[in-house]
């Protein structure tokens, strides 16, 4: 798969579960909010319920009869005692049988199946033939009112298949997540065609198919758990890197520069990759500006979607390792409120562990230079104050 390859201004947000970062995607989607559906519910049979059920099988419409004859009460009662059995349609209201089969594996499973009313949230996402429905339980009370707030206009339409077109919700809805059906229902994509939305994502879990989908236009993400053919469709992209060290060389060191030896990357997370440079190319990295402690961001275009990934440096040889160190020292510098401690402190240990021939990088009047260069002129004032810093 090729794309194009180019140099964010800053690395994307990686979390620990972060599996692909979505910077753009052209998404055919569609929601609806708090739409009242008939769910299957399954409770454990009571013994009075069972009593009830054994009765009816045994002695078919003789069964009211046969329970006034055995328990002295009124044959009226048995209905009565068995009313969750009439509304399941197992029994009848007069207390006879409506549908052996379903009586028999009511007893078997010791379970009664029952309908309720309850509220969903919908996604449908026609473009990867995925439905998603939300409740209450895990994505909250109204997960999607940010999206309808948010007033995101749509960049397209897309036709849906023709299988769906004309399609009902309550068709498309029915069997899934135990949707029985709905009670008002509506045609899903009028005339055939859905909504098109310019969507930024991450890809999260330990599944590898929940997504946090925003519509973009500073909407709100919301999770989408388990849509694994949308996930397919941006899964992969960054393979690309591995193929083409010298386009990222080039990016990173921003200019014609010779990339015969360019660092090849390699992943180290699923959206964190690595080049480890040697003191040479740390030198070509340092000269351009970049801090060779802190990720870059690349991005690779492909005209289904934009991915992001953070790229780290790490160190081959010694020379390379106190470069780094010396940035890893005044990024922790910045941190702490351009304050020289800290700066001290890390050169200090940085200079105990590395060899001694590559410990005159460690130097004050190079460690100000770069701090300078790194355009930190607080600390790099801030570590001009003090004249007995060289740890060289």
């Amino acid at each position: 798969m090729s794309g194009k390859l180019y140099l964010l201004d800053a690395p994307p947000e990686v979390h620990p579960d972060t599996r692909v970062v979505v910077q753009e995607s052209l998404v055919p989607l569609r929601w609806w909010r708090n739409i009242p559906v008939r769910m299957e519910t399954a409770t454990a049979l009571t013994g009075m319920e069972r009593f009830v059920l054994e009765a009816v099988l045994a002695f078919g419409a003789a069964a009211p009869a046969e329970f006034e004859e055995v328990t002295d009460l009124p044959a009226r009662l048995l209905p009565v005692l068995g009313r969750r059995l009439v509304a399941a349609g197992a029994i009848t209201s007069a207390g006879t049988p409506a549908d052996d089969a379903l009586c028999r594996r009511m007893l078997l499973s010791e379970q009664i199946a029952q309908d309720r009313v309850e509220s969903v949230q919908v996604v449908a996402l026609p473009g990867v033939d995925e439905i998603v429905v939300l409740d209450r339980a895990t994505a909250g009370d109204d997960p999607l009112l940010g999206w309808e707030k948010a007033r995101v206009q749509p960049v397209g339409r897309y036709p849906v298949d023709e299988t769906v077109s004309g399609r009902s919700l309550g068709d498309l809805l029915t069997g899934r997540a135990g949707i029985r059906g709905v009670e008002t229902d509506v045609v899903a994509f009028d005339q055939g065609l859905c909504p098109v939305f310019r969507c930024t994502a991450q890809v999260t879990g330990d599944s590898g198919a929940d997504v946090r989908l925003s519509i973009g236009d500073g909407a709100p993400a919301v999770l989408l758990p388990g849509v694994k053919s949308l996930v397919e469709r941006w899964r992969g992209v960054d393979r690309v890197l591995a193929e083409r060290p010298s386009a990222i060389w080039r990016a990173l060191l921003g200019g014609d520069q010779r990339t015969d030896q360019a660092p090849v990357p390699r992943r180290v997370s699923p959206a964190r990759w690595q080049i480890k440079v040697t003191g040479e190319q740390a030198a070509l990295l340092s000269a351009a500006g970049r801090n060779l402690a802190q990720a870059a961001g690349l991005a690779i275009e492909t005209p289904e979607v934009v991915v992001e990934v953070a790229l780290g440096i790490a160190a081959t040889d010694a020379t390379a390792a106190a470069a780094i160190a010396v940035d890893t020292a005044i990024n922790a510098g910045v941190s702490d409120g351009s304050t020289a401690a800290v700066v001290h402190t890390r050169l200090a240990e940085d200079a105990a562990r590395l060899p001694y021939e590559v410990v005159g990088a460690l130097g004050a009047t190079k460690v100000v230079e770069r701090a300078w260069q790194l355009g930190h002129y607080r600390l790099a004032y801030a570590l001009r104050e003090r004249d007995d810093f060289d740890y060289a």
